[in-house]
């Protein structure tokens, strides 16, 4: 007599294949882009990297440290010259823009810095819109930068 069915090593290579399909098939539609990403990685790289500047500064009064945004572009200023040295300015891709926030980020000699909201916004085709907030929030003695969300 002949036993019917599946083999446990079968429903096993079935499960893993339904997996692999699956991962596949969620990271394709993964709602923000990875421009969209890495220009989030890129802004806030920028804003912690303005204020490790002004507090390594050794005059105090100083206050010429600044991280300066425009729709298509992030830049860390020293006394108002572009710290090229250390790649800025960075020119975001064509895809992603900061849409709010956008000006000048002023460092004082403690890193405080005044509080703004960044909005970057990718219109790319394969993304319905995506859109990153982050958050510059000032407390005592030090300034915070939130990801608020991504969607």
């Amino acid at each position: 007599m002949k036993a019917s069915g599946f083999t446990l090593i079968e429903l096993v290579a079935i499960i893993v294949i339904l997996g692999v399909i699956a991962g596949a098939a969620a990271s394709r539609y993964n709602s923000a882009s990875s421009e969209l990403l890495s220009s989030r990685d890129d802004l806030v790289a920028a804003l912690f990297y303005g204020q490790q500047l002004a507090m390594a500064r050794a005059d105090v009064n100083s206050n010429n440290i600044s991280v300066v945004t425009t729709t298509g572009t992030i830049d860390v200023r020293v006394d108002g010259v572009s710290v090229v040295a250390d790649s800025y300015p960075v020119e975001l891709p064509a895809t992603v823009g900061i849409t709010a926030g956008t000006g000048i980020q002023t460092y004082g000699k403690l890193g405080i810095t005044q509080a703004n909201v960044f909005v970057l916004t990718d219109t790319g085709e394969h993304y319905r819109h995506s859109t990153c907030v982050i958050a510059v929030i000032q407390r005592v003695f030090r300034t915070a930068v939130k990801i608020i969300n991504v969607i």
